[in-house]
């Protein structure tokens, strides 16, 4: 008779996989030692083969839950509604998201990383960051073919990810918040949901994840 509870192992690697995507996102995926993250979870280094055959496999499962976690919904409704681009532009480029990179956007914080990976890998990272941009573009103006708009999320997306990026890379806060602004405002005019006006970041409401 098992002495765990049934879906215990299965609870244990969706532990070890969002503590590997916080941590890939704070200090990089090859800086990360399988040993520390077992700890992390309050397992030996030796039980980590019970869960996955190799670290890669384990980048891989943590990169797709990373991306994944940029969406966080309170309903089933929520998930399939069209994006609410302008909270969501507001949000990504936010101080709030630049300040706490091992809960943001994997894509900013480990695409470059990602690009020396294994093909598998690659190719997972790749097909999430599309499902990323497929769910901007659903928040896209209607008027625009699918084409149009799927180009046009591309843009947004490129526009938000470097802007987060360099955001990160200015030692100055102020000018920090200006690459912020300005990224907010460039995005809102490639999107179609400028209207002449100066936004202002309003964090889209996120449901917090428990570790």
């Amino acid at each position: 008779m098992s002495r765990y509870e049934k879906g215990h192992k299965a609870d244990t690697h969706r532990r070890v996989v969002e503590i590997a995507a916080q941590r890939f996102r704070a200090e990089g995926i090859d800086s990360v030692g399988v040993a520390s993250l077992m700890a992390d979870a309050g397992l030996t280094h030796g039980g980590f083969y019970a869960h996955f055959p190799s670290k890669e496999a384990l980048v891989k499962e943590a990169l797709i839950a990373a991306i994944g976690s940029s969406f966080a919904y309170d309903n089933e409704a929520e998930a399939t509604a069209p994006l609410n681009l302008r909270a969501f532009i507001d949000f990504y480029l936010s101080p709030a998201h630049r300040d706490k990179p091992a809960t943001g956007c994997a894509v900013a914080t480990l695409g470059a990383e990602t690009t020396r990976r294994p093909r598998a890998t690659r190719n997972a990272f790749n097909k999430e960051a599309q499902r990323f941009v497929a769910r901007i573009a659903s928040g896209l103006p209607e008027e625009a073919s699918p084409e149009h708009k799927l180009a046009k999320a591309y843009g947004v997306f490129a526009q938000l990810v470097g802007s987060l990026q360099l955001s990160r890379i200015v030692t100055d806060k102020t000018l920090s918040d200006e690459v912020l602004a300005v990224g907010r405002s460039n995005a809102l005019q490639l999107a179609g949901l400028d209207q002449g006006e100066e936004t202002k970041a309003k964090p889209a409401k996120r449901t917090a994840k428990k570790h």
